[in-house]
């Protein structure tokens, strides 16, 4: 008999991967989506509007305790119609809230991964603004610190809201080691590069030519391709594996590091 597993955004590409999967091989899978997945992908749909705390409580009250674990893929890209507030909202700070109310229904031992991004590994070069997003506890405050700090939708710099998201996540991510030894519950992310899903247009449009040049040179992975180290993840086995990112882009990351150094063979 398979565990119970929550997946955020399990109506559509990497969250609906995760999903199928854990299904295939038994397990029991709840979506947690503003949409309703399609039939078969999971056993059960709570919805949630990840922006807003009151839907988050709905959700949180609507879901069962004793799971073996959370998936956090829901997220937007960086796209006109979701602007950078809401971004920053959707892709952290309602992910955040989410898990911390959730949390005490997930059983010692189990896991949650969180879906970050390969834009967010760069979160240790923008630590200053990072440290003033972190402590933000307040959705509402987070309007006045994108005018104030004039963060936009643009390119992939330290100013732009989707890499911020995504450095926010790791950075969190990185604080899981007093979570386990409170919970026991273990939580780590992945950061995939570009991800053939609905939605890759609209990081190619916002990253620019640099960007598409890079997805031309490594490929663009499949859902399927971060859900397998998802579940990875998700494994009581790997229980040594706490407040990691795992990033999904072919080592371009480090090789571009090294290149930097001088040291690139």
């Amino acid at each position: 008999m398979g565990e119970v597993f929550v997946v955020t955004g399990a109506a559509s590409g990497i969250g609906a991967a995760v999903a199928r999967k854990l299904r295939q091989r038994g397990d029991t899978v709840i979506g947690v989506d503003l949409a309703e997945p399609a039939s078969g992908v999971v056993d059960e749909h709570v919805h949630m509007n990840q922006a807003d705390l009151a839907s988050i409580d709905a959700a949180v009250a609507g879901l069962p305790s004793g799971v073996a674990g959370l998936v956090n893929s829901a997220g937007v890209p960086p796209a006109e119609r979701f602007p950078p507030a809401e971004v920053l909202r959707i892709n952290f700070y309602g992910l955040r809230e989410f898990t911390r109310r959730y949390l005490p229904e997930i059983s010692r031992g189990g896991a949650i991964v969180n879906l970050s991004s390969a834009a967010g590994m760069g979160w240790m070069q923008n630590a200053e603004l990072l440290g003033e997003a972190l402590a933000i506890e307040d959705l509402d405050a987070v309007d006045e610190f994108v005018t104030r700090r004039g963060i936009h939708n643009e390119g992939m710099g330290n100013l732009a809201a989707y890499p911020i998201s995504k450095q926010l996540l790791i950075a969190w991510t990185a604080s899981a080691f007093p979570v386990w030894q409170e919970t026991g519950v273990r939580m780590n992310a992945l950061a995939p590069s570009a991800v053939a899903t609905p939605i890759l247009d609209d990081f190619l449009a916002a990253f620019g030519e640099v960007a598409a040049k890079r997805m031309q040179a490594i490929g663009a992975s499949t859902p399927d391709d971060v859900a397998k180290v998802a579940l990875i993840l998700l494994d009581p086995d790997y229980d040594w594996i706490n407040g990691a990112t795992i990033p999904l882009e072919r080592g371009t990351k480090s090789y571009g590091g090294l290149a930097e150094l001088g040291l690139a063979g």
